[in-house]
């Protein structure tokens, strides 16, 4: 049984949550080359991204995230970037 999709019993486990949270994140991470850190902590600031092909390369891979309001389409990190160490050096 795969212990990232699976749980054996409810109530989920708390570390078999954080072993799939570290998971996530780890398979991101590896996605993220070092030149797009400072277009993410840009993106975490501004809450927008540019038309440029890593903008939208972040956006593809759901590095970057889109939201919605009423005032419509606005970016950020997806959180578990967020708590990745590179993102916060």
């Amino acid at each position: 049984m795969n212990t990232f999709t699976r749980s054996p019993a409810l109530p989920i486990a708390s570390a078999a949550v954080e072993q799939a949270i570290r998971h996530s994140r780890n398979n991101y991470l590896r996605a993220i080359s070092q030149s797009y850190w400072p277009l993410l902590r840009e993106v975490a600031r501004t809450k927008k991204i540019g038309d440029s092909e890593q903008h939208l390369q972040l956006l593809n891979n759901l590095a970057v995230l889109e939201y919605c309001d009423d005032k419509g389409p606005w970016y950020d990190v997806n959180p578990l970037i967020r708590e990745a160490e590179e993102f916060n050096e």
